[in-house]
């Protein structure tokens, strides 16, 4: 969706999307297990679970350049490598 939308909106707007891991004081991590959590951190290459600010400022990195689109921004620790 976010390489057809830049696409399509180029060269006015640039479009990408942000796609956090389990992040900390979020419904979605507030309804995890304690066990799951600890899964989750056991395989993060960070060996924690994601915070909201650390998508922020992942997002805000991408907001001042013009020459990123169409990308989907990982921010999860690397559990994705997992």
């Amino acid at each position: 969706m976010s390489r057809f939308l830049a696409s399509a909106l180029v060269p006015d707007l640039t479009v990408n999307c942000a796609a956090p891991g389990l992040t900390e004081v979020t419904k979605m991590s507030s309804g995890a297990s304690d066990a799951y959590v600890g899964h989750l951190n056991d395989r993060e290459v960070s060996g924690r679970t994601t915070s909201v600010d650390d998508v922020l400022e992942h997002v805000q990195e991408i907001l001042v350049t013009s020459m990123v689109t169409g990308q989907v921004l990982i921010t999860d620790g690397g559990n994705h490598f997992g």
